[in-house]
């Protein structure tokens, strides 16, 4: 039996090759990638490097590379298909299987009938009064369709319809389709406006109900927790706004379902929920392997606002970029909308992208401080140091001025980063071909001094190429290793130098490595010419 295509596929989207490593080895933070000791050949530098942007590792020391499930074949001495189930239970992600016979498929397929079996049902039982109901709170007919919004029937209607197709009850019940009291069974979501919640891919993994009556015990109820639907692993509409977001290059996030069907109805369509639920790191997770910035947009009330500097904490500590709207007077985003506001409800999006992350966080701390009292304002600036170690070496660097501003003291900067060669790992060839792959226009003025024949390294070879021919030198940089490495762009005159002096070392061993008297007489020539004695 073995693993779908689609499956494989789909897992290494979800999963993030930094979490799956970075839960083996320690991994250090150094620009855009990670750095490690090789765990795979015995080293005291770190040659190591993992890519979140391109989801691989390659060691510059003994070569290997490859994706995380690569490296949880070679770490843990393990075939394939065992690797990719190591890393789906570690991730909470059902995995499909393609052979026929197979329990887990066929469990899977029961699961996906089950969830659209109650969807078709609740859609079909929508009523008159229900489209009243929502209409009457703002909602139009195309967001009613395009969220599948439905009504959920009659217990006995529910429980026919799964019996008619055979369903095991017992799943039904771990999937929170179905509810048992004292041997009876019952749905938890009769009498309420009902809609599905998807995974990343655009599968049901869950429903929410809303109660149509005046004062309910309980308002919402989403599916309960489960092998197959967790909040902390699902965000609301993520399906539909992951697109949208990757081309406004912002992911707008809010509390509720119903906020985000609000503002979607009105062109933001780049928002998804948290469903009522914390920011979690698995969420964190989700939304960083978009490349996007985050702007939090919470409920205008206390509770909103402790949820926005936990959120922005949490975001900013994971390398994720963003800001913060703040509403007013407990309102949610929906309550703009219905209140025909929509125009200044966008203005506060507008203005909350200004608003960013880390500094909100440090304005929370100092706003709770008071700056009167020594002792709390030395425990205030201990709090944001704390905050800022926590991110970041260079990010925590640059925001160390704002704390001075923020409580009204002067601390000086310990640890400055003097120059970019701190973080420099590249050799002279390597900052060469980087440098070309920048200013291609360079190549020109050096070409007599670089060939192909020169270079065994393939990356070398390909930029080389890429210039030769005309392709596009970035794209070709892109793909190969050296776009894994810290690297410095050289000034021109700069770059000249270097790339002489690599010719001459490359004409001094030809010299050397030749017994033939006619080559040591080109090469020492060559050598002549550019001014080097034979």
């Amino acid at each position: 039996m073995g693993i779908t295509k689609t499956s494989i596929g789909r897992l290494k989207e979800y999963v993030t090759i930094t979490d799956t490593i970075g839960s083996r080895i320690e991994l250090k933070k150094t620009g855009a990638n990670f750095k490690a000791n090789c765990p795979f050949h015995g080293e005291k530098s770190p040659s190591f490097v993992v890519s979140p942007s391109k989801q691989i590792y390659h060691c510059f020391g003994c070569g290997v590379s490859g994706d995380a499930i690569k490296f949880v074949q070679e770490f843990e001495k393990l075939d394939f298909q065992n690797a990719v189930e190591v890393i789906a239970k570690e991730n909470n992600f059902t995995l499909e299987y393609d052979d026929n016979s197979n329990s887990n498929k066929n469990k899977s397929k029961e699961i996906e009938k089950a969830y659209k079996l109650f969807e078709a049902l609740s859609v079909q039982s929508l009523r008159d009064e229900d489209i009243s109901y929502l209409t009457g709170r703002g909602f139009s007919m195309e967001t009613i369709k395009a969220f599948r919004l439905g009504y959920g029937s009659t217990n006995d209607k529910i429980i026919a319809m799964y019996a008619e197709h055979r369903l095991d009850k017992a799943l039904l019940v771990e999937l929170g389709l179905l509810g048992e009291y004292q041997g009876r069974l019952y749905s938890p979501f009769i009498k309420r406006i009902t809609f599905p919640i998807r995974n990343t891919i655009g599968s049901i993994v869950g429903f929410a109900g809303r109660s149509l009556d005046e004062n309910p015990k309980q308002k919402y109820i989403n599916s309960k927790e489960s092998y197959y639907f967790s909040k902390s692993n699902t965000l609301f509409n993520f399906d539909k706004a992951r697109d949208v977001a990757k081309a406004k290059k912002w992911l707008i996030i809010v509390e509720s379902q119903m906020c985000v069907m609000m503002c979607w109805q009105v062109g933001i369509q780049n928002i998804v929920a948290s469903q009522g639920t914390a920011l979690t790191l698995n969420h964190v997770k989700m939304i960083a392997r978009l490349g996007v910035k985050v702007l939090l947009c919470y409920d205008g009330d206390k509770a909103g606002l402790e949820a926005s500097t936990k959120g922005a904490i949490l975001l900013s500590q994971n390398g994720v970029d963003g800001g913060v709207a703040l509403l007013s007077d407990g309102k949610d985003p929906s309550d703009y909308i219905k209140e025909s506001r929509e125009g200044e409800f966008k203005e506060l999006l507008r203005v909350g992208t200004q608003k960013r992350l880390i500094p909100f966080v440090l304005e929370r701390i100092a706003i709770k401080t008071n700056l009167d009292d020594p002792f709390s304002k030395k425990d205030g600036v201990n709090e944001a140091k704390d905050f800022l170690a926590s991110l970041d070496e260079v990010i925590n660097v640059e925001y160390q001025p704002l704390i001075n501003t923020l409580f009204e003291t002067d601390i000086k900067i310990i640890k400055k980063i003097s120059s970019r060669d701190d973080f420099l790992d590249g050799s002279v060839e390597d900052n060469i071909f980087y440098t070309l792959s920048m200013r291609s226009e360079y190549y020109q003025n050096v070409q007599d001094y670089l060939n192909m024949g020169m270079f065994a390294n393939a990356d070398y070879v390909a930029i080389l190429s890429a210039l030769m021919t005309s392709n596009d030198v970035k794209v070709a940089y892109e793909n190969t290793y050296l776009s894994l490495k810290n690297l410095i762009c050289y000034e021109k005159n700069v770059f000249h130098n270097a790339c002489m002096q690599i010719r001459i070392r490359y004409l001094k061993k030809m010299f050397d490595n030749t017994d033939e008297i006619k080559e040591k007489i080109i090469y020492k020539n060559e050598l002549s010419r550019i001014g080097i004695g034979g």
